[in-house]
């Protein structure tokens, strides 16, 4: 079924899943197994990517309210030899730990699958991939396009942030616009991108920007240090077809604190609204030794970066 949620502002869940035959939006949720006190209803949709793709159908529903920290149990769909699934929704305080992870598209009806176990019991924040860095040939040849409507919806939402109670911002972008490996050098979607929204993501003061491939910055504005610029993360590692992108521009630039080309995972466990903690794993190493490791301070929090 490929099961998965989502969090869905302060008290919701959204769940997800995909089938091959037609069924009703449909989840039964309770608070005990096989006791479901709730029914919600969604939307069912579904999607091609050229010739080459076409999606089950999706099926979409949001689920709540909901307590905090409290485990949940629902079934998906109307049959009730449908599996049940179970759930904990995120706390109402700090400490929040969030795991970060990459995957190619045409992996997905074999990933969704593995990652079921997982994706249906914590939530699954799904940002695009290379949706940035795709062609139309001769109806769009470039890869990056400054739309003044993609500008103005990002400076909006950023605008309508408060960070009194959402002292953090973290921005997910395919590709990267800091990057000392030698893939990704000079693409427009790296360069226009940056050109046309670094001075929005600055003057919100974002505080995390991750990107591909694996490495870590300093903050950086207008390619230099500066501690109220985003700290740069880039992290492609967890798995590629063609490889490892192990070729690095020498000598490092001052700006760059770490790199290695190793498939891993990362955690960032905001602590609170002034602090958090950004560690990176190695496949190969357990998951108690942390290959890196950095400590993080709101930008909401410094007096010198509240513009």
């Amino acid at each position: 079924m490929k099961v998965h949620i989502s969090v869905v502002g302060e008290d919701k869940m959204r769940v997800t899943w995909i089938t091959d035959i037609p069924s009703p939006a449909t989840v039964v949720y309770g608070t005990s197994p096989g006791a479901y006190e709730s029914t919600a209803t969604g939307n069912t949709s579904s999607y091609t990517h050229g010739i080459i793709y076409t999606s089950g159908d999706i099926q979409d529903v949001v689920i709540g309210s909901l307590k905090p920290n409290t485990q949940y149990y629902c079934r998906c769909g109307s049959s009730h030899s449908d599996p049940e699934f179970s759930f904990k929704t995120p706390p109402a305080a700090f400490p929040i730990t969030f795991a970060v992870v990459d995957l190619h598209q045409s992996k997905w009806n074999s990933f969704g699958p593995l990652m079921q176990p997982l994706a249906s019991q914590r939530p699954w924040m799904v940002t695009q991939g290379n949706h940035e860095v795709e062609k139309i040939p001769i109806f769009h040849p470039h890869a990056f396009t400054a739309y003044n409507a993609r500008i103005s919806g990002l400076q909006a939402n950023l605008g309508k942030v408060d960070r009194g109670r959402t002292p953090w911002i973290v921005v997910l972008i395919h590709a990267p616009w800091y990057n000392s490996n030698k893939a990704h050098q000079g693409e427009s979607e790296s360069v226009d991108m940056k050109e046309a929204m670094e001075d929005l993501l600055y003057q919100a003061s974002v505080d995390v920007g991750t990107y591909m491939p694996t490495s870590v910055l300093l903050s950086v504005y207008k390619d230099q240090a500066n501690n109220c610029g985003p700290l740069h993360i880039t992290i492609g590692d967890g798995g590629n077809r063609e490889g490892l992108a192990s070729k690095y521009l020498n000598p490092k630039p001052e700006i760059l604190c770490f790199r290695e080309a190793s498939f891993g995972h990362r955690q960032l466990v905001v602590m609170n609204a002034t602090h958090a903690q950004w560690t990176w794993h190695r496949n190969e190493d357990s998951e108690t030794n942390a290959s890196d490791s950095i400590w993080l301070t709101s930008r909401s929090s410094d007096p010198a970066c509240n513009k």
